[in-house]
């Protein structure tokens, strides 16, 4: 008989309910009469279990003893956990878990299934394990965390910057061109916003030579080939005339960026930031981040993508300038750089941020940062745009030249 994965392992149980660490107790030590096992009914007594004493496993029960705090606390000494709960897969409760580094969550209605599942979780890695947990269960965190990237997707899409697709944390690798138009209909999807596109629009956009029963033959073949390509048939649903990249699979960057960024816009409407700064200058940050270049930048010869690649931009810019408004504001004059730098390597067009660039050097006594700050703005404009800085620039300019000038004078 092949030996259990339990074999000699020290357990801690915590609940609130004897009944449940009785029932946890008699099936685990039937199953493996060679594991230590250690219970308690309090948050204080669990506490003083896991600080001084080291565990294989631990199962902690999600109410009635503070289970959230004890997952900290056990995820601080890199123990192996497990969250019980007396509701169903309760999908807040389930990030949160995840968020927090437990090894998995399960119902108590399914205790029934402890051994086998607590050798699964013994066998399994951290990642993995969450994985098959995601798989079997069809599992999607219905409202998206700041984390949200951190979720275990069967697919994430980047877009912001790049393109890359990846599957199960591994890149799908694209070879030849017959793949070119299965990838040109995802993207086309992204920028319509994945949900409920219509057939139709798709048409127009990806055959517009083609006539009606052409275009839709060609719409179903490569439907077909994209899903094959992703290797997930129901990435993408079809219903009646529309075609949805299914959230519940698929993790999209900017999608992610414009829901932090909703959420930033939110904290700063009205916002003079005397309380609460963190949360705003958190959100804010996080959505900055995500935001690694343009929206497909290497599909320039697709002008149906421009509007939403413009769109992106604009809540960048937006982003960039209300950040760096309150960093001005404050003094904060270095971080400000820092933001503006950062912006302008995504955006070297975008001339407002030069000319705050310039105004921060200034600030900081750093009068040639602040010139050659607008000889960038210049070669940058003039090679790609063939035009010159506007006058307020140039008038931004003339003032740092004369202020340098003055304090050059100045000196003995």
């Amino acid at each position: 008989m092949k030996e259990s994965a339990l074999y000699e392992k020290r357990i801690l149980a915590v609940d609130d309910e004897e009944d449940i660490l009785e029932v946890l107790e008699e099936d685990i030590l039937d199953a493996c009469p060679t594991c230590q096992f250690d219970k308690a009914t309090t948050y204080e007594a669990a506490v003083k279990l896991l600080e001084s004493q080291t565990y294989d496993l631990v199962i902690l029960d999600i109410m009635g003893v503070r289970g959230f705090d004890l997952l900290a606390l056990a995820a601080q000494r890199n123990f192996k956990v497990v969250m019980l709960t007396a509701h169903a897969l309760n999908l807040e409760a389930l990030k949160r878990s995840f968020e927090l580094k437990a090894r998995a969550y399960l119902p108590k209605e399914k205790m029934g299934e402890v051994v086998p599942f607590l050798e699964e979780v013994l066998k399994f890695d951290y990642m993995p394990m969450w994985k098959r947990l995601v798989r079997r269960n069809d599992l999607f965190p219905e409202t998206w965390s700041i984390d949200s990237e951190t979720w275990p997707w069967q697919l994430a899409i980047y877009t912001l910057g790049q393109f890359e697709i990846i599957k199960d944390r591994e890149p799908i690798k694209f070879t030849g061109k017959v793949q070119r138009r299965p990838l040109l209909l995802l993207k086309a999807l992204i920028a319509l916003g994945g949900k409920e596109v219509r057939e139709e629009q798709l048409l127009d956009l990806l055959w517009p030579d083609s006539d009606g029963d052409a275009a839709h033959s060609a719409f179903t073949t490569t439907l077909s080939r994209l899903r094959q390509l992703l290797g997930l048939e129901k990435a993408i649903r079809v219903h009646g005339k529309t075609a949805t990249l299914e959230r519940r699979h698929c993790w999209v960057d900017a999608w992610a960026f414009e829901r932090i960024y909703e959420m930033a816009e939110d904290l700063w409407k009205g916002s003079r930031l005397r309380s609460g700064s963190s949360e705003i200058i958190e959100f804010t940050e996080k959505a900055i981040n995500f935001y690694k270049g343009h929206f497909l930048p290497m599909d320039d010869d697709h002008p149906w993508m421009a509007p939403y690649r413009d769109r992106l931009r604009t809540k960048f810019h937006r982003l960039i300038m209300r950040l760096g408004d309150y960093l001005e504001e404050a003094g904060q004059w270095e971080k400000a750089v820092e933001y503006y730098e950062r912006a302008l390597d995504a955006d070297d067009l975008a001339e407002e941020l030069y000319q705050h660039l310039m105004t921060c050097y200034y600030k900081l006594g750093q009068w040639t940062e602040a010139i050659k700050v607008y000889h960038r703005c210049k070669k940058a404009l003039s090679s790609s745009l063939g035009i010159d800085p506007s006058p307020k620039t140039q008038a931004i300019y003339k003032t740092l030249t004369g202020s340098v000038q003055v304090q050059t004078n100045k000196k003995p």
